[in-house]
């Protein structure tokens, strides 16, 4: 029995034990349905050939026509047939509902796996020394993360903070991250202001890790386990000045927002809604904002395209995209029905051929004459 053709009640039921781990009823399910399918498409085979023979028959009993016109509307007849029969074969072997139903199910859980992230938490004692062999010598799972004090870490920051606590190198300042709420109180400090430079390093409990990516690990640790927290975080960076993020990363004849001032001349770098200096612009830069892009305070006035611009061009591209398929489509109908026009023509003409073939045919001479 098919799913549309169950009552409200035994498609609820149906629908409620798909949530079963072994999928043994969606299985089930799929092939009863492959198997009317399958029925179906035996019975419409059936028919088809019988109607088919038929219509043979009658041609081949036609007294008004000739060999070759009877053959010729016998291949058509055939042709007719097989385009039918392969139809039918196409409706047999689409997709079921219920397979469809095990894909989307199957592509969800793929999502899932792919956004969570394993976090791996480095333990304490004499396992301790195991973890850091192992981190050190193996490749952990793609994309996990090793929690530790507070930070979360990859494989390959994690294994150079290990390498820096044996070697530590000369003239750097070392910091030692505190413990409990003088700890909350130092990552703020460090996210906010991000007092670090190049040779300072935070000591966390046998990992030695430089500032920039103690960080870093502050961050994701925020991104993933507090949103809020790290929500706050993403605010008091957006507040920044260029000289506050200068050497943080960020390139000074770069776009890091995107809204169209290099970051060198940009107040706010990461803050899109704010441009120039003291948020305000010149007569040029109006005029080339409602033209479509930014006037730089540059020697050479370079001339940068704004979002919406961009978003203009990817729009016209994808409608000369669309006018080309639509043009090509069209182009292969043609080409189609001047095909079905020839042969038409070709049809006819051989019959006329037959008909002038038949006037002109020399009649026997009878007895008589």
């Amino acid at each position: 029995m098919k799913v549309r053709d169950m009552s409200r009640k035994q498609q609820k039921a149906v629908f409620a034990s798909m949530g079963d781990p072994s999928k043994q009823y969606l299985n089930r399910l799929e092939s009863a349905e492959k198997f009317h399918r399958r029925r179906d498409f035996l019975i419409k085979k059936e028919v088809i050939s019988e109607d088919t023979e038929d219509k043979i028959w009658r041609i081949m009993s036609r007294n008004d026509l000739t060999h070759t016109q009877k053959m010729h509307l016998v291949e058509k007849e055939k042709a007719k047939a097989r385009e039918n029969l392969k139809s039918a074969k196409g409706k047999e072997l689409a997709p079921t509902t219920t397979g469809k139903i095990i894909s989307e199910r199957q592509e969800r859980f793929q999502q899932q796996k792919k956004e969570t992230v394993e976090i791996l938490p480095v333990p304490a004692g004499i396992n301790r020394r195991a973890f850091d062999s192992y981190a050190a010598s193996h490749k952990l799972p793609k994309g996990s993360l090793i929690s530790h004090h507070g930070l979360l870490l990859t494989q390959e920051e994690y294994v150079t903070g290990l390498q820096s606590q044996r070697k530590p190198t000369s003239g750097s300042r070392i910091t030692r991250q505190p413990s409990g709420l003088k700890r909350e109180a130092f990552n703020s400090v460090v996210v906010s202001r991000s007092p670090f430079e190049k040779k300072d390093f935070v000591r966390v409990d046998g990992v030695l890790l430089q500032g920039q990516v103690y960080r870093q690990g502050v961050l994701r640790n925020a991104k993933i386990r507090y949103p809020k927290q790290y929500a706050k975080y993403e605010k008091e960076s957006l507040s920044k000045t260029w000289k506050q993020l200068k050497g943080k990363g960020l390139k000074p004849k770069g776009d890091a927002d995107g809204d169209g001032v290099i970051n060198k001349k940009d107040c706010k770098p990461l803050d899109k809604t704010k441009q120039g200096r003291g948020h305000k612009m010149t007569k040029a830069q109006k005029l080339a904002k409602k033209a479509g892009g930014f006037l730089l305070q540059t020697a050479r006035k370079k001339f940068l395209p704004t979002q919406k611009e961009r978003l203009k061009k990817a729009k016209a591209e994808l409608r000369e995209h669309k006018e080309k398929e639509q043009v090509e489509q069209l182009e292969a109908k043609v080409r189609v029905q001047r095909q079905e026009e020839k042969e038409k023509a070709a049809v006819s003409r051989g019959k006329k051929i037959e008909q002038i073939k038949g006037i002109f045919k020399p009649k026997k001479k009878s007895i008589y004459d």
